[in-house]
Parts: structure tokens; sequence; C-alpha cells
């Protein structure tokens, strides 16, 4: 799936993440359904609704890091790229940097 505006000739952020773990020799398809990868776009967690809410991040990374224990996987590596967080505005980033600082603890 492509986004609006991009040259056609650029990957979508997924297909990029899908291809740096295939090119890890690992099998994007078969490390999703083994419950060791998970993709998603910043719409669907960091800007849900719209808008950025800490307190729903910081719940959201306390289900993922919980939910990988149980599942076999007793660590969780979170990658996310912030490059949306500027053209959100300067609250935006203000409530980023204390949601950071409190992510450190979960």
């Amino acid at each position: 799936m492509r986004s609006q505006g991009r040259p056609s000739s650029q990957p979508a952020p997924t297909e990029r993440a899908s291809a740096e773990v295939d090119r890890g020799r690992e099998d994007p398809a078969a490390v999703e359904r083994a419950g060791q990868f998970e993709l998603r776009i910043n719409s669907e967690i960091y800007l849900r609704d719209g808008r950025f809410d800490q307190d729903r991040m910081l719940q959201a990374f306390e289900r993922i890091a919980s939910g990988n224990a149980h599942g076999g996987f007793p660590l969780s590596r979170i990658v996310c790229r912030m490059d949306w967080a500027a053209a959100e505005g300067q609250s935006c980033i203000d409530d980023l940097i204390e949601f950071e600082f409190r992510v450190n603890s979960v």
C-alpha cells in the first residue's frame, strides 16, 4: 500500500521495514506469524485519533512488553520513527520528551 504524496518509486514504510527483516536472513511473514515481529505505522500507534497521547502510549508499550514475555520472547525491542513529531508542533514535542522519560521505566 502506498501513501499519497510519495513517489511510487519509494517503498512504503512497512515495505522498507519488512525488507530490513528480510535482509537479516529472516522471512518477514514467518517471524510475524511466530509473534517475533510486529509492524505498525505511526497512525496506528502514536497518532491514533489524530493526536499523540503519552498515557495511551505508555499503556501500549506495557501491553507490548508484557505480551511478549508470555509468548516465549522475554525481551522486546521497540523501534520508532519520530520524524512525525516535528510536524505536530512544540507541545507535541514536549509531550513526547516527557513520554520518552517515562517509558524508560516500563
